[in-house]
């Protein structure tokens, strides 16, 4: 027979089991947390004038000095690679090609739209409305078999220097969190896979990949910002590796993993960059390759709370803050342990005062159910939490 002694160590017993329910799955998931931190947000603001030289269009020689100007703005996926603040990107969205077809693809409607006006000035001595404009625009692409054709008129015309175009502006910045300030970042070194960038940060999270040799019809896992999904290697006629998956926006930043949540490649959308291919940029950067200490300490943080050992948590997760107080990840843990020993404290106090009330042959059976309502009650708290913060970061 159970004695009123032996209810406490009993009680703890089971709200530490009923913590392992919650406890995060070692592999892939436990991959996911340790790569997201190291995901970030890359913005790339140009500015650039375009201007026509020489006659480009027939009967429009009005056109003759015009100048155009574009402002650009692309958000796009960055990743950490080393602790001293180095990021690589996809190569081709910062590439003076890319921002020169930009431009053309937006001030190709202005040059357009030019023309309805002069057209129409010129035949009916006045300006021409919006509702002429539109149906001038119609016409006036159909000349070119659509408006896909103008813009190659007019990349034809920069390739013949009829016309030019000049890029002002290329700035390149970084954002470590969602609530953090934007950090500019230089441009030291692209390939057509990938650019490495720099800033000015130290004890950066990163993504450590392992040096493996990826086949043909290897299943993968592919970790994305807030997505985890499998997919395929495939290897081209010309032996480039590829990565097949249902994602191929070529903005965001895709982290393979093998079956076990180890990271082995990135794909930015310009094919696989694998730990060699790291390697030789850092290299040729003068870059040492270092592990990251604020991975270590998360690491740590993530197998204290799968254990159920949420003091030491805590512990961990605060110095996780201290090396990198963007760690957006280490938040949530904490906002989670806060969570559940609240929860654990009001359910503890309901549970001292059924006890006291209750005879003793139904104490341990009631302190049971308080438990398992206990565990209940957190998992819905929880829940909750990662639905509004899903909602607040779509």
């Amino acid at each position: 027979m159970l004695v009123m002694t032996e209810y406490p160590k009993i009680l703890l017993l089971l709200i530490l089991l009923s913590g392992l329910i919650y406890s995060e799955n070692l592999g892939i998931e436990k991959s996911a947390k340790l790569i997201e931190p190291a995901v970030i947000e890359v913005n790339l603001v140009t500015k650039t004038t375009l201007t026509i030289q020489k006659e480009f269009l027939p009967d429009f020689k009005e056109l003759i000095g015009r100048s155009y100007v574009y402002s650009g703005n692309k958000k796009l996926d960055g990743v950490l690679v080393n602790p001293d603040g180095y990021i690589i990107i996809n190569s081709n969205i910062i590439s003076n090609e890319t921002i020169v077809n930009d431009t053309i693809d937006f001030d190709a409607t202005a040059i357009m739209e030019d023309t309805g006006r002069i057209g129409h000035l010129r035949g009916y001595g006045m300006e021409i409305n919006n509702n002429e404009l539109i149906s001038y625009k119609n016409y006036f692409y159909s000349q070119f078999n659509g408006s896909g054709g103008f813009s190659r008129a007019v990349s034809s015309a920069y390739a013949n220097n009829i016309i030019s175009i000049s890029i002002q502006n290329k700035s390149i910045t970084v954002k470590l969190s969602n609530d953090s300030e934007p950090i500019d970042a230089k441009l030291i070194y692209t390939n057509d896979k990938f650019a490495l960038l720099k800033i000015e940060k130290t004890n950066t999270p990163t993504v450590e990949l392992k040096n493996i040799s990826l086949q043909n019809g290897d299943q993968i896992f592919v970790v994305t910002k807030n997505k985890t999904e499998p997919g395929l290697i495939e290897i081209t006629d010309s032996g480039q590796k590829m990565l097949k998956h249902t994602n191929e926006d070529e903005k965001k930043a895709d982290v393979i993993t093998d079956y076990k949540g180890t990271p082995v490649a990135f794909d930015l959308g310009n094919g696989i960059i694998t730990k060699e291919d790291l390697e030789e940029a850092l290299k040729k950067s003068n870059v040492t390759e270092e592990s990251s200490l604020t991975n270590a300490q998360f690491r740590e943080a993530l197998e204290s709370y799968t254990n159920g050992d949420y003091t030491s948590a805590k512990e961990k997760l605060k110095k996780v803050l201290e090396l990198y107080p963007e760690h957006e990840q280490a938040k949530e843990y904490l906002e989670e342990i806060d969570t559940k020993t609240a929860g654990f404290n009001e359910w503890g106090e309901k549970i001292n005062e059924e006890l006291g009330k209750t005879p003793n042959e139904f104490k341990f059976v009631g302190a049971v159910v308080l438990v398992l309502a206990l565990s209940i009650y957190v998992l819905n708290k929880l829940k909750n939490k990662k639905q509004k913060r899903g909602r607040d970061q779509n």
